[in-house]
C-alpha cells in the first residue's frame, strides 16, 4: 500500500477533497485529515516523510509533527480519535482483501505448475511404453 492509494481513502472517509486536504487551510477538519493521513501512511507504508508531506503539499517537518502530536490529540478529540480508527479498520481490510488475493494468485500458478508437470510425466510414460 502507498500513500497514493491512502490518500483517496482518508479523503472520503473524512468527506473532503483531495484539493482540501492539500490546501492552506487551518481548518480543525482538515488539520485532523492531515494527520490522520501522516499516521496511516506511517503505520501502512515505508514511504519517507518527505514523499508523505509532498502527497498533501505540505514539507516533512508538519508531518513529522503530526507524528509526534497524535497520540496526545486523540486522547482529548474522540472525532479524531472515531475518523483514525476507522480509517485503520478500512486499511487492515484493504490489507487482508489484497493479501487473500495474493495467496489465491499463488495458489492457482502453484496449481498449474504441478498439473504441467503432472502431465508432462503422464506424456513421458505414455511414449517410454510406446518404445
Amino acid at each position: 500500500m502507498t500513500s497514493k492509494q491512502i490518500l483517496p481513502k482518508v479523503c472520503s472517509i473524512m468527506n473532503i477533497s483531495v484539493k482540501d486536504i492539500q490546501s492552506n487551510s487551518n481548518k480543525p477538519k482538515l488539520v485532523n485529515a492531515r494527520m490522520i493521513y501522516a499516521i496511516i501512511c506511517r503505520d501502512f507504508t515505508r514511504e519517507s516523510t518527505a514523499v508523505v508531506a509532498k502527497r498533501i503539499k505540505k514539507n516533512r517537518t508538519s508531518v513529522s509533527y503530526y507524528s509526534r502530536v497524535f497520540n496526545n490529540y486523540i486522547l482529548t478529540d474522540n472525532h479524531l480519535k472515531e475518523y483514525y480508527d476507522i480509517t485503520r479498520r478500512i486499511m487492515i481490510q484493504d490489507l487482508a482483501k489484497d493479501y487473500e488475493e495474493s495467496i489465491e494468485t499463488n495458489l492457482v500458478e502453484q496449481i498449474d505448475f504441478e498439473v504441467n508437470k503432472l502431465l508432462k510425466i503422464k506424456n513421458w510414460i505414455i511414449s517410454s511404453k510406446k518404445e
